[in-house]
């Protein structure tokens, strides 16, 4: 017993000895531990990171109708941080743009808009995104090209539209499927074919009242293995000047109705589909105030984005046939050039007016000059992001001076993309070596 007692004390006083270096090597290993883990965290993150930059391009606003607007809004429901800055991922996506179609011997200009969203979470959701973006975008781009008149009646290319994507999400066998609303507008008339694809029902604001535009479901999901129609049901809606059209996922309904403010109470999503309406009629169609209205009833869930289509008024010019759509070189010359002062004197109305009406011209939008005109006067207005997508065009188109390459990286700056802007800058100081303003920028990025 007296052996055991003192063995016993010697291990205690060895503990007392050494307790130390133990706490320090247990710290350690847990220090080590938590490295490991902040790396594949960062591992993850430089993989969203990188999947984001993908994304983003083809989820994009490229209609430029005066008489139908398109504006949306998408927050992804997932943030991550990389290089300090807090980024989305998510699989939420709209998209807009221009189509020209012949009908009755007349080219009537359409505003196509599409809100979708892909099955999932995070890297799930927008690699469903991207698919989708990847398709449709390619799609528009063949269909939009050297202002190209499609003969095909606009029903029927929305439903060949549907067909596609849909036959792509069915290679997926079921793992990828996306809900999504397409919409197609005659900015001459109002006249507009709808087709929904098991997404939430779209709402007409009208006269300050807002109301559903469908009252069941007709087309399952794009990629949902389930008997396809032959020709699926395209409903044919009118709208009229005033009248704003709302597309959006399922993230305006899923709201965590606890308190707002202290997130207090058990879990409590909503289930009345009509909160949305109220949220429009509150907001009068605004739809920045829409989204003020839906964070204020309660916590997002899901990803949210929604487009609304706004009818300003009908255009009453028709582009009667393909052979009117040409301009003389030495006519667009001089019309370019009459543009181009405009800008240097900040007339951009006048500047604007003139690009507008140059648009309906078959040959002008392969133009270096004018879609280097057409970004320089989107940069004037701070439209940023179309102003970067023209000047992108004319330096693919061939155009490649100091002052394009300026105005570039100049962009690409204020969107953070410093070391692509660096980059044009770079080119532009070669070209102009003694460029005292293009040195300074450069010496900005460095320090």
């Amino acid at each position: 017993m007296a052996e055991e007692i003192n063995r016993q004390i010697r291990e205690i006083e060895d503990h007392r000895d050494n307790l130390e270096l133990k706490v320090q090597e247990r710290t350690r290993q847990l220090q080590e531990a938590l490295e490991s883990v902040e790396r594949l965290k960062e591992q993850q993150d430089a993989d969203y990171f990188l999947t984001t930059f993908l994304y983003k391009p083809l989820c994009v606003n490229q209609n430029s109708s005066n008489y139908i607007q398109t504006e949306f809004y998408v927050k992804q429901k997932k943030e991550f941080v990389f290089r300090k800055k807090v980024h989305e991922i998510g699989g939420d996506i709209c998209i807009t743009a221009n189509l020209l179609f012949m009908e009755d011997g007349q080219v009537n200009r359409y505003i196509f808009a599409t809100n979708a969203d892909a099955m999932g979470k995070s890297l799930q959701g927008v690699g469903g995104a991207i698919v989708l973006g990847t398709a449709l975008n390619t799609i528009l781009a063949s269909s939009t090209a050297g202002n190209r008149v499609l003969e095909t009646h606009p029903r029927i290319w929305l439903t060949r539209i549907w067909r596609e994507l849909h036959q792509i999400f069915l290679s997926f066998n079921g793992s990828m499927m996306v809900s999504a609303a397409f919409a197609l507008t005659n900015e001459h008339n109002g006249n507009t074919y709808y087709l929904n694809a098991e997404h939430p029902w779209s709402v007409l604001y009208r006269d300050k009242v807002a109301e559903f535009i469908e009252d069941q479901l007709t087309v399952r999901k794009l990629g949902a293995a389930m008997p396809m129609p032959q020709l699926p049901p395209v409903q044919q809606i009118q709208l009229r000047p005033g009248d704003a059209l709302f597309m959006g996922s399922d993230g305006r309904d899923d709201l965590d109705l606890r308190r707002v403010t202290t997130g207090e109470g058990e879990r409590d999503i909503n289930e009345d589909e009509r909160l949305f309406l109220q949220h429009i009629t509150k907001a009068d169609g605004d739809l920045k105030q829409i989204i003020n209205h839906i964070k204020e009833t309660g916590h997002i869930t899901d990803d949210l984005s929604l487009l609304k289509i706004t009818v300003t008024g009908y255009n009453p010019e028709h582009l009667q046939t393909t052979a009117s759509l040409k301009i003389s070189t030495q006519l667009l010359y001089e019309k370019l050039r009459w543009v181009r002062e405009k800008l240097r004197k900040k007339d951009l109305s006048s500047a604007e007016t003139e690009l507008l009406s140059l648009s309906k011209f078959q040959n002008v939008h392969e133009n270096e000059n004018y879609q280097y005109l057409l970004g320089m006067l989107k940069s004037y207005q701070k439209k940023y992001t179309e102003a970067l997508e023209h000047l992108r065009y004319a330096h693919s188109l061939g155009m490649e001076n100091v002052s394009l390459l300026t105005n570039l990286g100049n962009l690409l700056s204020i969107e953070n993309k410093h070391e692509e802007a660096r980059m044009y800058w770079e080119k532009a100081l070669k070209l102009k070596p003694q460029n005292i303003y293009l040195k300074k920028k450069l010496g900005r990025l460095d320090t």
